[in-house]
């Protein structure tokens, strides 16, 4: 299929990557090994891709705690200073990201900044979140108040940092060490809801512990990192049960009920405009409600003048009916055009609902008078 269609994966080779001819399969559940032909997938007759010396950056989120990023050596301290940034690309859409966690093969960082990039088209990098052995070094003081929801501080690292193996993590919605405001609303702070989008996310590591002290050989000045894990979710707005990351952007699955369209669920169907669209919560589906256009238009809008309760999304509905056909008009497309009338007892939603009048022109006023007047007269309208 991909061969008829064309659309083919993209794929990175190197040379240094290729298995030997001894061992010419990768292996089926841990890429970085290769095993010969007809061997089961648990043999033990495997050989490493690399050599044991090499560290590739595709280690960092290969999903293998066994493999481990690592940077050149720092001949100078003050470049360790300087630091070393990554940038990790969502790929395929904006994301809802609640958590990055670092975990570290060499000694921990003495700085880390974390910034994000929302939109499909970038946009500029903002600040989400600093930690430090010192958050002066970032200007700002240790373990800082959150004032706002979409607030940013820095958190200060723990007294006892471990030479090795220690992990960082950066988690948007916990109340500890510092209570987010909105935190445990989460569908009811959209400053908050618009702070853990992304779609790029940028780490920067600055400084090393354990580094600065006098005999220790230049040679462990550099960054090892085991994995770097940013969980989160598709932004549905709550529509969806699911979403297909394999397209680009990704596409929500919206479910039938919400009545809602677009990769990202985030806008109401033509015919369900009832009330303004509005994402659902762990109480409330809120799905978009229908227009009563009484099967004469393919689509509608909201005007909030037309509704009694604006405010509530289960009463009351501003819903106007747009270009109503068959020769029919009014806010839901219930009445007749001029010139035409509605027999009695004929089905409000019926295709012929509204017939022309039958009025000869030399007998009439204005077109449309006599014809009215007969049908108030006859109570047939």
């Amino acid at each position: 299929m991909e061969v008829f269609t064309g659309q083919l994966p993209h794929l990175h080779a190197q040379t240094e990557c290729r298995c030997p001819p001894s061992h010419p399969r990768v292996h089926p559940l841990v890429e970085r090994y290769c095993i010969p032909n007809g061997e089961e997938d648990t043999t033990t007759n495997r050989v490493l891709r690399l050599n044991l010396d090499a560290h590739p950056l595709s280690y960092i989120n290969d999903n293998d705690i066994g493999t481990a990023w690592i940077t050149h050596v720092f001949t100078r301290s003050e470049l360790m200073d300087q630091g070393v940034t990554l940038t990790f690309d969502l790929e395929n859409g904006q994301y809802q990201v609640f958590y990055v966690i670092l975990q570290f093969l060499s000694p921990q960082p003495e700085a880390v900044r974390i910034q994000r990039r929302a939109g499909a088209s970038g946009g500029r990098w903002r600040d989400w979140q600093y930690l430090a052995k010192n958050c002066s070094v970032f200007g700002l003081a240790d373990n800082g108040p959150l004032e706002r929801p979409d607030s940013v501080n820095c958190l200060q690292f723990p007294s006892a940092v471990p030479f090795s193996r220690g992990n960082i993590t950066f988690s948007v919605l916990t109340p500890e060490p510092n209570l987010r405001p909105g935190y445990n609303d989460f569908y009811n702070s959209p400053p908050l809801q618009d702070f853990v989008l992304a779609s790029e996310v940028r780490i920067q590591l600055l400084g090393q512990y354990h580094m600065q002290e006098l005999g220790v050989p230049y040679r462990h000045r550099y960054y090892g990192v085991d994995e770097i894990t940013i969980s989160g979710r598709c932004d549905c707005h709550g529509h969806a049960d699911s979403c297909d990351t394999r397209r680009s952007p990704y596409r929500c699955a919206c479910t039938p009920e919400s009545h809602t369209l677009g990769d990202n669920c985030e806008r109401c169907a033509p015919l369900f405009n009832d009330k303004p669209f509005r994402s659902g919560d762990q109480l409330q589906a809120y799905n978009c409600r229908p227009c009563q256009c009484n099967g004469h238009t393919s689509s509608c809008h909201y005007d909030v003048t037309f509704d009694p309760y604006p405010t509530e999304h289960f009463r009351g509905g501003g819903g106007v009916c747009d270009n109503c056909q068959h020769n029919t008009t009014g806010r839901n497309c219930e009445q007749c055009q001029p010139q035409f009338y509605r027999e009695a007892g004929a089905v409000t939603a019926a295709v012929d609902v509204c017939r022309p009048c039958s009025c000869h022109a030399a007998g009439t006023v204005n077109g449309s008078v006599e014809c009215e007047e007969l049908k108030e007269a006859t109570g047939l309208f």
